[in-house]
């Protein structure tokens, strides 16, 4: 495994790239990553990318899902007081931390888990479009993941939203993205595949041609 801090390992680090996941593919998302043995056999069940947690994606983890022909995204997970307790720049810290510690590809989707607050729209869109600017200057392409609750309408999550990327929640409640639409759909949550609990996922081009970007082995 390699030492440095900003690197995956060194079998993997010289033969990734960051590309778009096409419309149709089927994926699923965890709070904890699969062994190497359950993501080979949940790419035998036909799912080809996977989106792990900052909080707990470890070089390891990257490795196994890229080694078993996994396309990797990862995602900052939600706690109910983050937009109150720190800046957008803040929260999105710990995230590029997380993402660069394991060695995540530049270039590819770091998406933000917007869901399980009760702050105002006038709270979070600013704290939002924060989050986006630490993001995108540390190199990776900002995403959002809307849930419930969340405060924002679909014309604000368009108009007011600096985001391109967006990844719909299970929930039937979540609202629409006007103009754009979603690239990512969380089909089902709680789901069982290779005796593990996760969220399903699948790729879908959005109105504007816009496809989420995941991390790539290519050998």
């Amino acid at each position: 495994m390699g030492d440095s801090a900003n690197s995956t390992p060194d079998i993997i680090s010289p033969h990734v790239v960051a590309a778009n996941i096409p419309s149709g593919t089927n994926g699923f998302d965890r709070d904890y990553s699969p062994s190497a043995t359950q993501f080979n056999q949940i790419y035998s069940d036909g799912y080809r990318f996977y989106i792990g947690y900052t909080q707990h994606m470890t070089d390891t983890d990257l490795s196994n899902a890229l080694t078993n022909g996994f396309a990797v995204m990862m995602v900052e997970g939600f706690y109910s007081g983050m937009v109150s307790d720190y800046t957008g720049a803040e929260w999105a810290q710990y995230a590029i931390n997380a993402a660069q510690t394991i060695g995540y590809l530049t270039g590819c989707n770091l998406w933000l888990d917007l869901e399980g607050i009760s702050n105002s729209a006038s709270e979070v869109i600013p704290w939002a479009n924060d989050w986006y600017d630490a993001v995108q200057s540390a190199g990776y392409v900002p995403g959002i993941y809307v849930g419930e609750p969340e405060p924002l309408t679909s014309s604000q999550l368009y108009y007011d939203l600096n985001f391109s990327h967006y990844w719909r929640s299970c929930s039937g409640s979540t609202p629409n993205v006007d103009v754009r639409g979603y690239q990512i759909f969380q089909t089902q949550c709680n789901a069982s595949i290779a005796g593990i609990s996760v969220d399903l996922d699948t790729v879908q081009t959005d109105n504007q041609g816009g496809l989420p970007i995941a991390e790539y082995y290519v050998s």
